[in-house]
């Protein structure tokens, strides 16, 4: 059963990710890493696709939503917190509520609300193709993450701020490769994200899913 306490009511802040960076062994990776975590992966932001170079050291940020960590890197510090990431139909359940809304506060479409692509594009993004295509270069480049507490009126029922826009937001399962044009552009998008790929079946590429043994 999903409730209120299930998940935090706003996406983890620079502050809250800059404790687990502090609490990183010296090769960046932690004591709460993913069993299957490459060796080579650490958990420091990709500091190369911040638009502000200085976001994780300057405490103007500290209430901006963390972001450009991978996905090892939200897991660990999940577990880092003593919770874990929710899996994809959670979060769904958790932004639409019972009543499967169209968006977490309704089923009217309110640009106002949200922070994403189309505000930077200037027109409606509707598939990844599109966002890679149109937002993906110079446009994000431009555009940025704002605080938390900037928007309340995007909230969900179960009174989650921003779970539309603003940041992208990490699941235990996720992305399928039905979403995408061809197998390759699936995977070229896991390899941006630097999300765990797996090869099945005719050389299809889809998501590795964590063990659900290993959630916390």
């Amino acid at each position: 059963m999903l409730t209120r306490s299930a998940f935090d009511h706003h996406a983890v802040t620079v502050a809250r990710y800059r404790c687990f960076l502090d609490a990183l062994d010296a090769d960046g990776r932690s004591q709460w890493d993913h069993p299957d975590q490459p060796a080579d992966v650490t958990h420091r932001p990709w500091t190369d696709r911040l638009r502000r170079p200085n976001y994780y050291e300057n405490p103007r940020y500290d209430a901006h939503p963390a972001i450009c960590v991978n996905w090892w890197s939200a897991y660990a510090f999940a577990a880092f917190e003593g919770k874990r990431l929710p899996t994809s139909l959670e979060w769904e359940a958790a932004a639409r509520g019972t009543d499967g809304r169209l968006s977490p506060w309704g089923d009217t479409p309110d640009s106002v609300r949200v922070n994403c692509a189309d505000t930077w594009v200037g027109r409606p993004v509707m598939t990844y193709q599109a966002w890679y295509r149109h937002f993906a270069g110079d446009a994000v480049r431009r555009a940025g993450a704002t605080r938390i507490d900037e928007r309340p009126g995007n909230c969900s029922p179960f009174g989650v701020i921003d779970m539309v826009g603003n940041c992208w937001e990490w699941t235990s399962t996720g992305l399928q490769a039905h979403l995408f044009t061809t197998p390759a552009e699936f995977a070229a998008c896991l390899r941006e994200l630097g999300l765990p790929l797996a090869t099945h079946h005719g050389d299809t590429p889809t998501l590795a899913t964590p063990r659900q043994d290993q959630h916390q």
